[in-house]
């Protein structure tokens, strides 16, 4: 059994759960929900416009604006799984990642523990804004 099970997300994913529903509960400030959502990601690709959103969340939240360097020191991963690549996989309609700690593998879901599908699954599900890069 693995001690840890990452990373959650790539870029496109966790940037498809920013704006939260309009009759959502909790927190529903993008920025916020940005900075809560950083452990999970684990993308060794991330865009440009990822830096340029978490040095707004962290100003928003804050932070100074020279925070440029602390915003890509963020988008690194997490010290438990880093930064992994990630491939949308037609067949599983998903995005897959190969990384060590990572259950997002082919076949989806087989490297999960029993009974642990996560409740967020359908929200992982693509949308037109969750097509590959």
């Amino acid at each position: 059994m693995q001690d840890r099970i990452g990373p959650g997300l790539c870029w496109p994913e966790l940037a498809a759960l920013l704006e939260a529903p309009p009759v959502a509960a909790g927190v529903t400030d993008p920025h916020a929900r940005l900075l809560l959502l950083l452990p999970v990601l684990g993308d060794a690709a991330v865009p440009e416009e990822a830096v340029t959103a978490v040095v707004q969340a962290l100003i928003d939240q804050g932070a100074s604006e020279s925070n440029e360097a602390l915003a890509r020191h963020l988008l690194q991963g997490h010290s438990m799984w880093g930064a992994e690549d990630w491939w949308f996989d037609d067949d599983e309609q998903s995005w897959l990642c190969e990384g060590d700690h990572s259950p997002r593998k082919v076949p989806l879901g087989d490297h999960l523990p029993r009974n642990s599908e996560p409740p967020s699954k359908p929200a992982l599900l693509p949308a037109d804004r969750l097509k590959p890069r």
